[in-house]
């Protein structure tokens, strides 16, 4: 979840804890800002991700892993990812997704921001804007080609 475990990470010790936040690809600044900063495809997708239902949540499960890459995945590495996914339990993923994070905890850090030009889960230019209201030092560079997952892997 990118930039959301920082955020936790700093109400639960405090903001001298970590000196800034480095996000790469589909970072968002915390769960509060993830409804502004959702891509379209995303956002299509968290009804079933949120859903109690078997079906829906299976369906997710394939959605959500078809988005973290631009260019299809071979079917058997698609199933070990799903086989990720699905380890939550759905009622985990709807309480851990629906979960209030401190708005505050932050603000003064400093924050650096590599988002993909290919990412299907963050509208870049929207977090980015949000970063600059939230930290006080925020370098961005856009990574030209890259998806969420081929960031991690290259």
């Amino acid at each position: 979840m990118g930039g959301c475990v920082p955020v936790d990470v700093v109400q639960a010790y405090g903001p001298e804890f970590i000196s800034g936040v480095l996000y790469v690809g589909g970072g968002v600044l915390s769960r509060n800002f993830h409804p502004l900063c959702m891509h379209p495809i995303i956002k299509a997708i968290v009804p079933s991700i949120r859903s109690l239902d078997a079906t829906a949540s299976s369906k997710g499960a394939a959605d959500f892993v078809d988005s973290c890459v631009a260019e299809p995945l071979p079917f058997g590495v698609k199933l070990q990812w799903m086989g990720g996914y699905t380890m939550q339990t759905p009622q985990a993923r709807v309480l851990s997704l629906g979960r209030v994070q401190d708005k505050h905890g932050g603000r003064g850090k400093r924050a650096d921001c590599r988002p993909g030009t290919e990412d299907l889960h963050c509208v870049s230019e929207v977090m980015i804007a949000l970063a600059k209201e939230v930290y006080k030092k925020v370098d961005v560079k856009m990574l030209p080609g890259v998806d969420i997952v081929r960031i991690l892997t290259a």
